[in-house]
Order: C-alpha cells, then structure tokens, then sequence
C-alpha cells in the first residue's frame, strides 16, 4: 500500500488492482471448468516474467497486456462456432475492456481513445505473448507458433520516421498498421518506414507489422506485431489523494512489509 501512496496513488487504486486479479483468477477458472466439461484436458499453468521493477512499470505492463488480451478475445471470435462459447467468450471480453480502460486511465491515458477495438489473430497474440513464457510443463506451451518479434522506436506522429527491427526482415517490404478495424501499409526499407497519413491510425495501443504484402495474414506477415501508443488526450489520473507519505498510517504491518 504504501507504494501507491508515494506514487499518489490512494488505497482504492490498489483495491481495484486487487479485483482485477480476482476476475482473472475467476476466468481462469471458469475456462477451466468449460473445457472440462467439454471433455478437453486444460493446459497447466506456465511460469511467466515480466518486465517491471517498480510500481509504475507494473502499471504500463498492466496496460499493455490487457490491450492485448482484448485484442485477443476479438482475434478469436470469428472461429468460435458455437453460440454458448462465443457468448462466455463475449462476457469475459467487455470486462478485460473495462480492466483496460481503467488501466489506462490511472495511467494518465484516454479510458477509451478510439471507437473501435483491435482483432489480432493467434499467432500476433503469440508473438506478443512469447516473451513472457520462461517455461511450461510438456503439452502446455502455445500450441501455435509465433512470428519474429518487432523492435520500435520512435513516436507516431503522421509522416515521421520510425526504426523497426526483428531477427528475420527478409522479404519484408511494408510496415503493416492494425488501429481498430483499419489497416493501413507504408513502405518499409533499410530498417526504417514512415509513419501513416492517410487518417487510418486512431489513438490507442496501435499494433506493427512487417509485411510481404499490403495484407495482414499468417501468409504474408515476416515479424510482429510490434506496439506503439499513439495519444493525443491526456486524461488526469484517477483517485490522487489527499494524504501525503507522511501522513499515512498503515493498516497493519503488512502495508509496509511488502510494499505494494
């Protein structure tokens, strides 16, 4: 608790924290039960790490991690066959949304900073997923393979020049970008592509690929995706408190034992 007060974060932002936990926790669960139930052994657990030091990088992680779970549950809608499963599916996608909207918020960022969200297909998901996976039991790895991951640096500003790298650009000729429902190409050559300006990339976590075509398939995709935040509104982050450091008087010795 007491890092959030010194980030002036109050105590409800780590309640809610707290909750976001809890429904992942019951989503794992409820996935488990219904593959179980549908005569499917579920994978077991992994272990993961994640790149975050401090309060705040856990935050930005949290973020960006929770884009892509949405990003996730829509990449895989349009092969959920069955209407039960695409409606449970459905029920877990708007409150991973609402983790993500709230993530941001308190991150300083647009709860909802476009109109519409972003589908990536499986093997994207992978790609972003992959480097968090330090070693899973036999048979509870991805099933699919990833593409070559996407180095981006640079700020997406309408004609300006990003730098984007991956173990493998051979026969990559675009920079593919995924914002919303639009996809729009430039082209990309010796590391480098422009950024779009044509209108087609929104604000928000926007998703980069290196292409061989003007299309975003497991067919033409050499690496990525790769993120990048594109942001024009700057919200206020949420539930600054009155209390300073000073002032805060820990609940139990546990607030401060171990610093969250």
């Amino acid at each position: 608790m007491l890092s959030f007060l010194l980030l002036s974060y109050s105590k409800s932002v780590r309640q809610s924290i707290q909750k976001i936990s809890n429904d992942e926790a019951s989503h794992v669960s409820f996935l488990t039960s219904a593959l179980q139930a549908a005569g499917v052994t579920p994978v077991q657990a992994c272990k993961y790490s994640f790149p975050y030091t401090d309060l705040k990088s856990f935050l930005t992680v949290s973020q960006i991690l929770e884009g892509v779970g949405v990003s996730a549950y829509l990449g895989a809608a349009a092969s959920i066959k069955n209407g039960n499963y695409l409606t449970a599916a459905g029920s877990i996608l708007t409150v991973e949304a609402r983790h993500n909207a709230y993530i941001r918020f308190v991150n300083g960022l647009s709860p909802f900073p476009a109109a519409f969200d972003t589908p990536i297909q499986p093997r994207g998901i992978v790609t972003l997923a992959g480097p968090f996976f330090v070693s899973c039991p036999t048979g509870s790895g991805p099933g699919l393979e990833g593409f070559p991951s996407l180095t981006i640096s640079g700020k997406l500003i309408p004609g300006s020049t990003l730098k984007i790298s991956a173990k493998n650009t051979t026969g990559a000729t675009y920079c593919g970008f995924l914002s919303g429902l639009d996809s729009t190409f430039t082209t990309y050559a010796d590391g480098e592509c422009k950024a779009p300006s044509d209108g087609k990339v929104g604000e928000g976590q926007i998703y980069v690929f290196l292409t061989s075509e003007k299309s975003v398939t497991d067919a033409t995709t050499i690496a990525g995706p790769g993120i990048i935040e594109t942001e024009n509104a700057v919200m206020n982050p949420i539930d600054t408190p009155t209390l300073t450091p000073a002032s805060h008087e820990p609940e139990n010795a546990t607030d401060l034992a171990i610093g969250i």
